[in-house]
């Protein structure tokens, strides 16, 4: 007999059908009804404790700053590669690229573009969004464009602004959210905000950070969920460690058996061996100072002298701390691996690589977004300018360029190279594709380089081989060996 819903206690009193989730229960606490957009959610106060709240742990909490390093070495570096037909203008374009990237591309002339796009970076993590700002320079008629960063807690409203409802943090948008203006704040001395400019967002490349809905404006920090357990472990650390010296400040136990004391004593509350004795004026029987160096212990038959010992931190301070920084690096999908090398082995770390390298491809796409702008942005100015030639009949449309993620080199080289080889052989992979994934370059442009090597081997009659270990070619049969082969059978 098969057993009913209700005589297995699977509803309490109704069977009626719904979701449990949706309903209350006194068993746990009533999540809270809360159906705002994130920018309502995040009101302009809380939102400036939040960012003070990531950069302070950036701070001073060894942890968070390497969190966010480890995160800006897989998502915020790139290489840039034109890819039209034309070789001389790809050649032309890539060193214009080049020469921009130095810290010639900003305003302040400190950064080169790797740095403030880490910088960039580095603030969506922290802040929630930031930004740059197209700055066009002009010196002897002629145009230098530049990039401003602007940090997402720069941004404010207007104080009067005409269309008060469209404007959110420092953004104007319209009725589909696109963003039309920004409200540029400048730091004063005392460290308050004053609206300095509205800027078009024509004028603007932003960063719009971390966005979870259609109709959120402002980015989130993503490490607003871990925040409160990062502090709690930094806390926590402090804790330990003041636990752990007070524990050194105790020095060692001496003890006796009680039947010995009495025997000396002759019974409770009298003098003993170890006080001192008024009217002899001799000091204790036992004297340490480890002060001096090792001590020397003349003990009594069953006296005993030890350490006293503190297990801090304990064992399950420790598991416990080890959990908590695994949640921590989950904000950012980050591996307990990398963190703690030992944690695995080398078949472990691997698959944790691989599956965060997938989960930065979304952030690496919008990072690769904003290079799109900037480069088209770049094109046209140099274009129009004269520092650029197009070919006869292409528009800049026609111009195909690509910002590749600089890719991780072999951690087996022996095997994965062999196992790449393999794949191109079998169809499955090629050399280009490869190149790219192993941050080896542009696959043409080593074939170049190798020709180069190949043609000043020669010249300096030496014999230079490409070969893959293990794979020499046989040496060709003389003349008449087959013959004899066949004769001798």
């Amino acid at each position: 007999m098969i057993a009913t819903a209700e005589q297995l206690g699977c509803f309490s009193g109704s069977t009626e059908l719904q979701y449990a989730a949706a309903e209350g229960s006194t068993r746990r606490q009533a999540p809270p009804l809360n159906l705002r957009t994130e920018d309502h959610v995040l009101k302009t106060s809380a939102r400036k404790r939040l960012i003070s709240n990531s950069r302070d742990l950036r701070r001073n909490f060894a942890l968070a700053g390497w969190v966010i390093r480890k995160h800006l070495d897989y998502v915020a570096s790139f290489e840039f590669q034109m890819q039209t037909p034309n070789k001389k203008f790809n050649a032309a374009v890539e060193k214009l690229m080049k020469r921009w990237s130095k810290p010639n591309c900003d305003v302040s002339g400190r950064f080169t573009l790797r740095k403030m796009l880490r910088l960039l970076e580095s603030k969506a993590v922290l802040d929630g969004d930031a930004g740059f700002m197209k700055v066009a320079q002009f010196r002897n008629g002629k145009r230098f464009p530049k990039l401003q960063g602007i940090e997402g807690d720069r941004l404010m409203n207007p104080d009067k602004p005409k269309d008060p409802d469209r404007w959110e943090k420092g953004i104007k948008v319209d009725s589909a959210y696109r963003h039309q203006a920004y409200g540029i704040g400048r730091r004063t001395r005392n460290g308050r905000l004053e609206l300095e400019r509205v800027v078009t967002a024509s004028r603007m490349v932003w960063h719009n950070g971390y966005v979870e809905n259609f109709d959120q404006i402002r980015g989130i920090s993503p490490l607003a969920p871990g925040l409160n357990t990062m502090r709690d472990t930094y806390e926590g650390f402090d804790y330990a460690l003041a636990r752990m010296k007070i524990a050194q400040l105790f020095a060692f136990k001496i003890t006796r058996k009680m039947e010995q004391l009495e025997e000396e004593a002759g019974g409770y509350g009298l003098k003993t061996a170890t006080d001192e004795d008024e009217e002899t004026g001799e000091s204790k029987k036992y004297e340490v100072d480890f002060g001096r160096g090792p001590a020397f212990l003349d003990l009594d038959p069953g006296d005993d002298a030890a350490f006293l010992e503190s297990a801090q931190p304990s064992d399950q301070f420790q598991s416990f701390t080890m959990h908590a920084i695994q949640m921590s690096l989950k904000a950012l999908d980050i591996p307990f691996s990398f963190y703690s090398e030992d944690f695995t082995n080398f078949f472990g770390s691997r698959g944790a690589l691989m599956h965060y390298e997938r989960s930065c491809s979304d952030r690496r796409e919008t990072l690769q977004e904003i290079l799109r702008q900037i480069t088209i942005w770049l094109l046209q100015i140099w274009i129009i300018d004269g520092d650029l030639e197009l070919p006869k009949g292409w528009t800049i449309g026609d111009l195909e360029f690509y910002w590749n993620s600089v890719g991780i080199p072999w951690w087996d080289p022996a095997k994965e190279i062999k196992g790449d080889l393999m794949a191109i052989k079998a169809g499955l992979d090629t050399p280009q594709r490869i190149c790219k994934e192993r941050g080896r370059g542009d696959f043409y442009e080593n074939l170049e380089e190798l020709k180069k090597a190949k043609d000043a081997a020669e010249d300096l009659g030496l014999e230079l081989s490409f070969d893959a270990p293990g794979e020499a070619k046989p040496k060709p049969a003389k003349e008449g060996e087959d013959d004899a082969d066949d004769d001798e059978e």
